[in-house]
């Protein structure tokens, strides 16, 4: 599966990529802001787009339309530590084909990039899970809590 990655968070973004070069996924970009995604996908032939929601100029949802015209085989995911149910409407309405939490473990992020990839709507939200008492166990430093 190729993949682009947009986060404003460089560091994130930048490993994030890695642990999915490493996973087997091919990460054909990372990009740091909604106008370089554009010019990746011009350039690249991509499956899924990994895209961050807020950014210093703006919120990714507004460019959607856009993204979706420019590369409408590529599924967009959108990834945020943030999510409401105003959001996830909006997002949906937009075309997005997933949503990942950045508050996930990194195996859950890549469930949610091979189900959109197959062809699922995967809008699940750690904020829903919590909200109905199942959320993720404790982890320090990446680790289960003993």
């Amino acid at each position: 599966m190729r993949v682009l990655v947009c986060d404003d968070h460089a560091l994130f973004a930048e490993s994030l990529a890695a642990a999915l070069n490493q996973a087997g996924y091919e990460v054909r970009a990372v990009t740091y802001s909604p106008d370089q995604a554009l010019a990746a996908l011009a350039q690249y032939e991509i499956d899924v787009c990994l895209l961050d929601v807020q950014f210093p100029d703006g919120n990714i949802i507004t460019r959607l339309p856009e993204l979706r015209r420019l590369a409408p085989a590529a599924h967009p995911v959108l990834l945020s530590a943030e999510m409401d149910t105003e959001l996830i409407a909006a997002a949906l309405a937009a075309g997005i084909r997933g949503i990942a939490d950045k508050g996930a473990t990194f195996a859950d992020i890549c469930t949610t990039l091979d189900r959109v990839y197959a062809g699922e709507i995967v809008a699940e939200s750690r904020s829903h899970l919590t909200r109905a008492g199942t959320s993720p166990p404790a982890r320090h430093n990446g680790w289960p809590a003993s």
